[in-house]
């Protein structure tokens, strides 16, 4: 307690700030950065106003009755000649409709036969497209759920075994120990301390 006083002299109000920094070193200090108005909430985190709400309810209320879209009404136009019946199959429901085209009878474009014969069409070479090679997970560091990285406990460059601890993980209020899969050398560090992922983010490469 007495280590995380010190490091928040500067913003803690009352021993609570403290307990939370002390519980949560990351997460607690942004907390109190955005609860004494020194770092802009993100949107995500900000209460909703009655308003917001107001207006979740009423959307909520249009999608129940059905009237999330608002439908331009238009006059049936009566049924021509040209009126024609299909049978359309969706899974094993069967529907019958009636289609007809806007504007009168369907003309149907028919090709036109050419006194000269028609070329065949010869064949498009391209280039062939070099695909990325895929990167092996073998020795990749994966984020195994969202969280906020805490710190890490090895530094680019460094050799390493199997088992050896590479990040600390917060999430879901806990911090998690990710080591390395295999024995290697860190080759890339992809994240800094305070930054969120997402699962299987690769947070650290051990080749």
């Amino acid at each position: 307690m007495e280590k995380a006083k010190e490091d928040t002299k500067d913003i803690a109000k009352d021993d609570g700030d403290v307990l939370i920094y002390a519980l949560y070193p990351t997460t607690g200090m942004r907390y109190l950065r955005w609860k004494y108005g020194l770092e802009e909430p993100p949107a995500d985190t900000k209460p909703k106003s009655l308003e917001d709400i107001k207006r979740e309810d009423e959307l909520i209320a249009r999608a129940k009755a059905g009237k999330l879209v608002e439908k331009v009404e238009k006059p049936v136009p009566p049924k021509g000649a040209g009126l024609r019946t299909y049978n359309v199959f969706v899974g094993d429901e069967y529907y019958e409709v009636e289609v007809e085209p806007a504007g009168g009878t369907q003309v149907i474009n028919r090709p036109v036969a050419s006194a000269t014969p028609a070329r065949p069409a010869q064949p498009i070479v391209t280039q062939e497209t070099k695909k990325a090679p895929a990167v092996s997970t073998e020795g990749a560091v994966l984020a195994p759920m969202p969280g906020i990285i805490i710190r890490y406990e090895v530094a680019q460059g460094q050799a390493v075994k199997a088992g050896d601890t590479i990040v600390i993980l917060e999430a879901m209020k806990m911090e998690s120990v990710l080591p390395t899969p295999i024995d290697g050398t860190v080759k890339d560090i992809r994240f800094k301390p305070g930054d969120r992922v997402i699962k299987d983010d690769v947070i650290a490469v051990i080749g």
